[in-house]
């Protein structure tokens, strides 16, 4: 993965709605990185998730699910 190359300008044409989650601890993702992608995807949200690392799911199911549950409604009201 370290030889590919790099996909950040690819990023603004992103065009669906797009949540990012991190995970507060993750070193092979961390919050930087999700916050350069959000940065870089028109209108993307980003949430990181406290005491997780890159398994943010299995690690705080309750605060990931909260967060997934939140985009998919406000993506069903048009938001």
């Amino acid at each position: 993965m370290a030889e590919r190359p790099d996909s950040i300008p690819l990023l603004k044409q992103i065009t669906c709605p797009t949540q990012i989650i991190g995970g507060e601890l993750d070193l092979a993702t961390p919050v930087s990185d999700a916050k350069l992608m959000a940065d870089h995807i028109p209108g993307a949200r980003l949430a990181v998730i406290p005491g997780a690392a890159h398994l943010s799911n299995v690690e705080q199911p309750d605060i990931f699910t909260q967060i997934v549950r939140s985009f998919a409604s406000d993506l069903a009201k048009g938001r």
